[in-house]
């Protein structure tokens, strides 16, 4: 969803209807709201999530905003899967990597996210976590920082499957098909 199309979408007007009038219900109660400080609060809070989801536009192949996503085996493919205050699953179990390696990224920004892979395969997952709980199946869990988990198979591989995790204030967990 570009900048623009929400600016005239029936959710944006909707929204902004149903907060002027909350503000004067509230004010013949004596309850004074300042109405323009709270759009433009909610106007910084789209900014600031379109910025932390990869912009305006939708960047990513499969993007999960408040609700969720399922990606089945034989679904994945290389490319990008965020989740936003919300809940994904995302299964890479059957995914064979191309010769020289792919690269899949899945983003969890406010939500969980369940990703499965096959340990037999040659994989690498390179998560990057802040305030967040990533799980690893080699029972590690990562909550600030960098963490790289690779299978005995990706050390000698030349055509890795390379799992890029980022999660923000949420939950990943890697688990093996």
């Amino acid at each position: 969803m570009k900048m623009g199309c929400f600016m005239f979408s029936a959710v944006f007007w909707g929204v902004i209807v149903v907060i002027v009038g909350l503000s004067i219900i509230l004010r013949a109660f004596g309850i004074k709201i300042p109405v323009m400080s709270v759009m433009f609060g909610l106007l910084f809070v789209y900014i600031g999530m379109s910025i932390l989801t990869g912009g305006f536009g939708c960047k990513a192949k499969c993007k999960a905003f408040m609700n969720d996503l399922h990606v089945a085996s034989s679904d994945a493919k290389e490319g990008e899967y965020s989740v936003v205050f919300g809940k994904g699953e995302v299964d890479l179990s059957a995914l064979l990597p191309k010769e020289g390696g792919e690269t899949v990224k899945v983003k969890t920004i406010f939500g969980e996210s369940r990703i499965k892979i096959d340990t037999a395969k040659p994989v690498s997952v390179r998560i990057k976590a802040v305030f967040a709980s990533a799980k690893t199946p080699d029972g590690n869990v990562i909550s600030f920082g960098e963490y790289t988990y690779s299978t005995d198979s990706a050390k000698t591989s030349k055509s890795v499957l390379n799992v890029e995790v980022d999660t923000v204030f949420g939950g990943v967990t890697i688990l093996d098909k």
